[in-house]
């Protein structure tokens, strides 16, 4: 893992291999107590999501896989919190 520090409206990019594109640009938009406020740019064909929601969708993946192996449609909505899917920040 990959730690660095930044102050407020500093950023960090992610870039292609080849080091020619940049696939993810972050940006810390606010520090206030233990909270930090981060904002993404990032082309649309290029999810972001909270760590949790990636997860959340990987299991459904696995869960709709398994349902398809064995003649169930597990597949489906599941209950909790709303994707809150990160949207890009022009800067």
């Amino acid at each position: 893992m990959l730690v660095l520090s930044r102050k407020s409206q500093e950023s960090v990019v992610v870039a292609s291999s080849d080091g020619h594109s940049c696939l993810v640009k972050v940006t810390i938009i606010a520090v206030r107590g233990d909270r930090v406020r981060i904002g993404f740019e990032a082309p649309l064909d290029v999810p972001v999501h909270r760590w949790e929601v990636g997860q959340r969708m990987v299991e459904q993946q696995d869960l709709a896989s398994d349902g398809e192996s064995d003649g169930n449609n597990t597949s489906g909505r599941h209950g909790g919190k709303a994707d809150e899917s990160a949207s890009a920040v022009s800067g």
